[in-house]
């Protein structure tokens, strides 16, 4: 945990705020409904027009189903089009982020990481560097976070790439047990995904912890509970009421 936020913090100190390339009207990418000229009949399948649409999370592009979306109608009813996402092509979310206790409330193919469905960790992991978490050389996808869940041995041999889900409709991430902020272009060449133990406010962050800015300024913070070196900018945001500071920085809660 303690050295994804320190990778966290460099990635943010090198460029912070939105830069999400989505336009303001949600219209990247064109119209969804075209290809074709009218004509009745049944097409062939992953063929389009006018009158026969694709399958949920497909779009019509000259006459043919292609993997994506334009707008909200190229999608499922519990799913909407992120067009604030990188790309074209652009992909339908789930309209809401579910939270879990226990692997069993996530797919087979996940477990419960911090409250959320995460793809599991492969027998054979790909190469990742935890200490370039949350940057596009992490050696992760755009949706994962080069995390390492045994950093106090002080190698990288477990380290993996932890997926974490797509941003909500609303943008608002559920706080899981860490809380989670989404990637509204705060980590350059990563998706919108929920990033779990980010914060740009308490909201974020789970009930009676504080989302404490690593710097002056700092767009987005880490979620603190206060507990022996989490992160604090005050006496009053740590457990033992001891903040060791820094000029300038957050300290840690002694």
């Amino acid at each position: 945990m303690k050295r994804m936020m320190m990778a966290f913090l460099l990635v943010l100190a090198v460029g912070c705020g939105n830069t999400s390339g989505g336009d303001d009207d949600g219209n990247n990418g064109g119209g969804g409904g075209g290809g074709g000229g009218g004509g009745g009949g049944t097409l062939p399948q992953g063929l389009c027009n006018a009158t026969h649409r694709c399958p949920d999370g497909q779009f019509c592009f000259n006459g043919i189903c292609a993997l994506g979306c334009t707008s909200n109608k190229d999608c499922g009813d519990s799913m909407y089009c992120d067009t604030e996402d990188i790309g074209p092509p652009f992909f339908c979310k789930n309209k809401t982020v579910p939270t879990c206790t226990a692997d069993s409330q996530c797919a087979a193919s996940q477990v419960c990481l911090k409250n959320f469905c995460s793809l599991k960790p492969p027998e054979v992991k790909p190469t990742c560097d935890p200490d370039k978490a949350g940057s596009a050389e992490d050696g992760c996808d755009k949706y994962a976070i080069c995390v390492d869940p045994n950093e106090q041995n002080n190698t990288k041999q477990d380290a993996y790439c932890a997926s974490f889900p797509p941003c909500p409709e609303s943008g608002v991430c559920p706080t899981g047990q860490f809380g989670a902020v989404c990637n509204d272009g705060y980590l350059s060449g990563k998706g919108r995904f929920c990033m779990e133990g980010m914060c740009k406010d308490n909201s974020n962050c789970p009930s009676n912890w504080n989302c404490v800015k690593p710097y002056t300024n700092a767009v987005l913070g880490f979620c603190s509970s206060g507990a022996p070196g989490m992160p604090c900018e005050s006496n009053n945001q740590c457990a033992s009421n001891n903040c060791a500071g820094f000029p300038g920085m957050a300290g840690v809660c002694m």
